[in-house]
């Protein structure tokens, strides 16, 4: 016959496992049962719009309040949150390469799942999501070049820069150059309009310069530069 004490205590460590059960139970099945999708949407010089969204049943996705997404550090800001369920608490942006995406889906009860994704580069779409799209800028044609000073034992002086209409240049907010990774601080920002948004550094190899030109309406333009070496090149940036 159980005393007292042993019921209290018999109690005791059900109650206990029911709590345990009742939190790691139901994030092991929505980890199955949530699952992460990306479109993929190939622009030019190597740049791709992608959509991040959520699968799963609709009576799951109820139960979310928001998604948080951590993206790679090279992105402008981040970290992005969406609530918005009927976009499958969808964000979009734009980049070149593949990426692990991670995510921190939150639900209205307070539980938290962590998952991460993969970005695809499989060009694919969904109808029943909304692409969120950049609105198509109309400014002018913009072009790349570089000027190079050779300083002695393989090593380089170079500064690149954009081309385009004086309207045009007005307009830019500021441009982000990605450099080689060897580079320490490989991800720049000029915002200087003097010399056309001009970066100048030193290095010993040619390689491709990632350009992201971004407009004071929020636009963007993506381009590429292929360090060109040559020692009369000086004159090019006037």
């Amino acid at each position: 016959m159980m005393t007292n004490s042993h019921l209290i205590r018999t109690f005791s460590i059900f109650f206990h496992l029911f709590l345990f059960l009742a939190i790691i139970i139901p994030t092991n099945v929505l980890a199955q049962e949530v699952q992460v999708e990306n479109t993929s949407e190939y622009m030019d010089s190597g740049h791709y719009k992608w959509t991040v969204f959520l699968v799963a049943e609709n009576s799951i996705l109820e139960t979310i309040d928001h998604v948080e997404y951590t993206l790679h550090p090279s992105f402008p800001n981040p970290e992005r949150i969406s609530n918005e369920r009927d976009t499958n608490f969808a964000i979009s942006f734009s980049g070149w390469g593949e990426s692990i995406v991670y995510i921190k889906i939150v639900f209205r009860d307070g539980q938290k799942m962590h998952t991460k994704h993969r970005l695809s580069l499989e060009e694919k779409n969904k109808e029943d999501i909304e692409i969120l799209t950049t609105p198509h800028s109309e400014f002018g044609e913009i072009i790349t070049n570089n000027t190079a000073r050779f300083l002695g034992n393989e090593l380089w002086e170079w500064t690149v820069f954009i081309e385009t209409d004086r309207e045009t240049l007005s307009q830019i907010e500021y441009v982000e150059y990605i450099l080689h990774p060897t580079f320490q601080e490989s991800i720049r920002h000029v915002y200087s309009t003097d010399n056309n948004f001009s970066l100048t550094a030193t290095g010993w190899g040619s390689f491709e310069i990632k350009i992201r030109v971004v407009f004071k309406d929020n636009t963007e333009r993506y381009l590429t530069h292929l360090l060109e070496f040559e020692q009369n090149s000086s004159e090019k940036l006037k």
